[in-house]
């Protein structure tokens, strides 16, 4: 009994991988306003009755395509900081600003979905802090009082300037501005030498 089980769970689980896989795809290739569990379903070669059974509905594909997402820049970001070794914060802070920018020029349109409006608001993505919470790591105890201002502001800028761009709205934006302005939010954010 527990082995048809864990064989059934193994099959359930495979299968919502593949359909979330499929319409992170679709969504890559084709933008938010294709993506219906009807066409999901085409492409894997199912009736879209039977993904209803995963997913009651559009709005819960994009729950899980917005967890998806936030997990997938998370893992670039944390390991990209993991790369740096002992490194000063402001290096990590470098690092992770420059991995997060690497992430959604690769992926702009799930990059979009991480900072829309929720499908569903009341149920953020539980992914949804993993990248906050690396960047407060970063800039907890630097200085005197708390992290939490100073990561919310360094992630409203950083995420600005990275939608403002992946958006189209600043095109001229190249390596070497954003450098610059991850450098402003650096001394800003972090004192005196640890800014360096």
């Amino acid at each position: 009994m527990t082995t048809a089980r864990t064989i059934r769970q193994r099959v359930h689980d495979d299968f919502v991988r593949e359909i979330r896989d499929t319409a992170r795809r679709r969504l890559a290739q084709h933008g938010l306003q294709a993506l219906s569990l009807r066409a999901v379903a085409r492409e894997i070669g199912v009736t879209s009755s039977a993904l209803y059974r995963y997913f009651p509905g559009r709005e819960a594909l994009l729950n899980a395509l917005v967890d998806d997402a936030h997990h997938d820049a998370a893992d670039v970001v944390e390991q990209r900081i993991a790369d740096c070794g002992p490194a000063t914060a402001a290096v990590r802070w470098r690092t992770a600003c420059h991995a997060l920018r690497a992430w959604a020029h690769a992926h702009p349109h799930e990059f979009a979905l991480l900072h829309a409006p929720a499908p569903r608001p009341d149920t953020p993505a539980p992914g949804s802090s993993r990248i906050p919470l690396l960047l407060a790591d970063i800039l907890v105890g630097q200085g005197d009082g708390d992290g939490v201002p100073r990561m919310l502001t360094g992630w409203a800028q950083l995420v600005g300037a990275i939608t403002l761009e992946t958006s189209g709205l600043l095109r001229d934006y190249d390596d070497t501005c954003f450098s610059h302005s991850v450098d402003l939010m650096a001394a800003l954010l972090l004192p005196g030498p640890d800014a360096r």
